[in-house]
Parts: structure tokens; C-alpha cells; sequence
């Protein structure tokens, strides 16, 4: 498994070896598992800072206006700028699991929606991603 991980890292492109780095200062900055924000990048745009969804979602995390709006997120800094992108869906995050993490065991999958089915659609995603081979032992949970 780890090698398998290793290769994977080891062929990702330069920029997406960079933008880890980048999700890693900032998890450990609000104290969010890196590889939660990692996990979470890669299921929202697929590490591509140019991602824009059909909700009108930008960046690498998929920040939406209404987040941007409520927390003064500068988007045209957030489609421009990576390091930013990742720091405002962190700050996003460190927000949830101050709100809901002692409520809800998956505070996090509320990053992508409030809707129950469409939170547990995201879970699977996310935790596909994270902990592929055993969801039950995820330390998400």
C-alpha cells in the first residue's frame, strides 16, 4: 500500500507535489488532518486550481460565492492564486469543525453540502480517496 501511495506521489506532476505542500502548511496551521484537506482537494477539483463546477464553484477546494460572500474570500484572488484557494477552504474547514464537529462525526462533508444525500455521497467520495481499503477504520470517523 505505502509503495503504491509512493508511486503515486512520485508521478503526480511538479505543481501537485508544490499545492500538497501547500495543503500541508495550512492543515497544520488550523489543525486539520493533511490528509483530510488533501483527500478533500482531490475529490473537489482533482488538485486543478482553474476547476469551476456547474454551481459556479471555484478553485482547488470549490469555494462557493455564498462562502466567499459570508467569509469576504477575495475569488478573484482565489481563481489566481493556489496557496490562497487552499487556505480559504481550510479556514472553511477549521469553521465546520468548530460549528459541528462535536455534533457530527463527518462535520467535514458538510464542506460540500447540508443535504443528508448528498453528504453521504460525498463521504464515500472523500473516504475513497483518504482510506481506500477499509472506510470503517478511517480515522475520519
Amino acid at each position: 500500500m505505502i509503495a503504491l501511495l509512493l508511486v503515486l506521489f512520485i508521478s503526480q506532476p511538479v505543481e501537485a507535489k508544490e499545492l500538497g505542500k501547500v495543503a500541508d502548511k495550512y492543515a497544520k496551521q488550523f489543525n486539520i488532518d493533511r490528509r483530510l484537506v488533501r483527500a478533500i482537494i482531490k475529490v473537489e477539483s482533482n488538485w486543478d486550481n482553474s476547476a469551476v463546477s456547474n454551481t459556479n464553484d471555484y478553485g482547488l477546494m470549490q469555494i462557493n460565492k455564498n462562502t466567499i460572500t459570508y467569509f469576504n474570500f477575495d475569488l478573484k484572488k482565489i481563481k489566481k492564486d493556489p496557496d490562497y484557494a487552499v487556505y480559504c477552504g481550510v479556514f472553511y474547514l477549521a469553521h465546520l469543525r468548530y460549528r459541528y464537529g462535536l455534533k457530527d462525526k463527518y462535520w467535514w462533508a458538510r464542506y460540500h453540502s447540508s443535504t443528508p444525500h448528498l453528504k453521504r455521497k460525498y463521504i464515500r467520495r472523500v473516504l475513497d480517496v483518504y482510506n481506500p481499503e477499509d472506510k470503517k477504520a478511517s480515522p475520519l470517523s
